[in-house]
């Protein structure tokens, strides 16, 4: 079966102590259990977890298949974010881990990035944010949640799918995801009936 994958970047910086990272493995606790509800989510999505409080972005959970994942819990540290350092790891991770669709077969569906992000970066990502987008394959959505409109405004340059934590439910994450699958499904019922 074709691996749906879902790279998550999680801010785990000094300002997220308290409630925002509580909120932020409650969601992600949330999305994995909707999504093992799902028959098909529950063999294809396959989830990374990245967190990115510090210079050097750490990966606690390789791309796994939902229906075997464990929910990891995320610690805050007393570091500042770099989403910069984050993205090229993710840069680094799509290069080298998704399986490309050529002549001989096909490959992963399109990738999405959820980040989640608490406050501002100290670290330009934008030029990491370009490349993703035109790498093989292209993400087919980044996704950002957080708390601070303004901060979330602030990334409508980068994606419309800019949410409030508490304003958006992990479903809606795991339809925005899978509504490309859908579409390329009924394509291909509608040229077999024809």
């Amino acid at each position: 079966m074709r691996r749906l994958p879902l790279y998550i970047l999680v801010d785990n910086s000094s300002t997220t102590v308290g409630k925002p990272i509580q909120q932020v493995n409650d969601f992600i606790g949330s999305l994995i259990r909707e999504a093992k509800f799902d028959p098909y989510l529950l063999e294809s999505l396959h989830v990374s977890v990245l967190e990115y409080g510090g210079k050097t972005p750490q990966c606690i959970l390789e791309l796994e298949v939902v229906d075997k994942l464990k929910v990891p819990l995320i610690q805050p540290t007393t570091n500042k974010r770099y989403l910069g350092k984050a993205l090229d790891l993710i840069i680094q991770k799509v290069k080298t881990e998704l399986i490309p669709t050529t002549s001989e077969q096909k490959g992963d569906w399109k990738y999405t990035l959820l980040i989640f992000l608490f406050g501002e970066s100290e670290d330009n990502y934008l030029t990491q944010i370009e490349e993703l987008k035109t790498l093989n394959p292209k993400p087919y959505k980044i996704i950002i949640l957080g708390l601070n409109k303004n901060l979330l405004d602030k990334q409508k340059h980068i994606t419309e799918l800019a949410f409030n934590i508490n304003e958006i439910e992990p479903k809606e994450i795991l339809m925005q995801m899978t509504g490309f699958i859908e579409d390329s499904i009924k394509g291909f019922s509608e040229k077999i009936n024809n």
